[in-house]
């Protein structure tokens, strides 16, 4: 991201509380971000803007005439239209890139991202669910004495699976410091964010990748699933 090559917001956006990241209020520092970077990202919201743009139009050219009446007369118009499908961006300004667009792509990913996690969870207990109801299904077609003996067995499984260490928050100053003292190997009483940083930072871009961030996880997550334990492997 354009942004995050500007020292000064870099340095704001890593003092600033998640919280403000989420809502948004982070982009109060746009002022701050050199004149040259400011350009590019004037330069990229108005190839984005003539994009969505097009998408739009093109959209509405597969649309019939009553659709079409039908869509205006919802939204306002057409320039409501692109203002619903450019909801990421500030369309009342297509041309610079101010703090209301990037409050407004932040906010937008961080909605998104919170509908992917609620998707997943949803069809993690969906999954769960068909799990269960096969288990029984399966139980039902054993004789009577093998029954008591699944159940048994199921419910101790599932003791198991549930008896795992207490995990910190992801990206928790704890977890952190148990990555820096456990796999690292460091002082924990020395934590420091900015060595810590550089130690992980594998390929040396000066940002932590998807692979780089799922590696700090790792530990935590092999705690919690080994797939090779009877409790995951023999879940019927």
């Amino acid at each position: 991201m354009a942004l995050e090559e500007d020292p000064d917001f870099r340095k704001k956006l890593e003092e600033t509380n998640a919280t403000d990241i989420k809502n948004g209020k982070i982009s109060m520092h746009l002022e701050m971000v050199a004149h040259g970077i400011r350009e590019r990202l004037d330069e990229i919201k108005r190839r984005e803007v003539d994009r969505l743009r097009i998408l739009a139009r093109e959209k509405m050219k597969t649309m019939n005439g009553m659709d079409v009446f039908h869509y205006i007369s919802i939204h306002g118009g057409i320039q409501k239209i692109d203002e619903r499908i450019l909801h990421h961006l500030d369309v009342k300004n297509p041309h610079s890139f101010e703090a209301k667009d990037l409050e407004k792509l932040i906010v937008k990913a961080t909605t998104d991202l919170d509908e992917l996690d609620k998707k997943r969870k949803e069809e993690f207990k969906e999954y769960e669910m068909q799990k269960e109801h096969e288990r029984k299904e399966y139980i039902k077609t054993l004789p009577e004495e093998e029954k008591k003996k699944a159940e048994e067995k199921h419910v101790e499984m599932e003791k198991k699976h549930q008896d795992h260490p207490k995990l910190h928050h992801p990206g928790s100053k704890a977890q952190l410091e148990d990555v820096w003292e456990k796999n690292d190997e460091m002082d924990r009483d020395n934590f420091d964010p900015k060595t810590f940083f550089m130690m992980h930072d594998i390929n040396g871009d000066g940002f932590l990748d998807e692979e780089e961030i799922e590696a700090l996880f790792q530990k935590e997550l092999d705690q919690v699933y080994d797939p090779n334990a009877p409790e995951m492997t023999n879940r019927v």
